[in-house]
């Protein structure tokens, strides 16, 4: 938790903070490099930034790291993860990456007409 102060630029905190370490690991340089060489895939709305501002004028943002994209067929597919880190334990986060999906999943199950 931090606070920029009333001036700050928060595109421009985002575009440096981005991509996190939760979205990309740590050291980042060295992260992006392996997910280039590992992923084959668009990672596409894996991660975001979500900003809130409330009625006095205070924005808030937030790294999300479960996003939802559907299609105009009615379909969807989930994005969810975790960053990884020298200190991560691999099945460990495997496991929170599949309970936040499944989350999102519960909720659109759960809210089908």
């Amino acid at each position: 938790r931090g606070h920029a102060g009333a001036s700050a630029d928060f595109a421009k905190l985002a575009r440096t903070l981005s991509p996190t370490p939760a979205v990309a690991g740590y050291p980042r340089a060295k992260a992006l490099e392996q997910i280039a060489q590992c992923e084959t895939h668009d990672r596409g709305l894996y991660a975001g930034y979500v900003s809130v501002t409330d009625p006095a004028g205070t924005q808030r943002s937030y790294v999300n790291l479960r996003c939802l994209r559907f299609d105009p067929r009615g379909g969807y597919c989930i994005y969810a993860g975790g960053g990884i880190t020298a200190m991560s334990d691999p099945e460990s986060e495997w496991d929170e990456a599949q309970a936040k999906a499944s989350n999102l999943l519960n909720i659109i199950q759960n809210n089908r007409k």
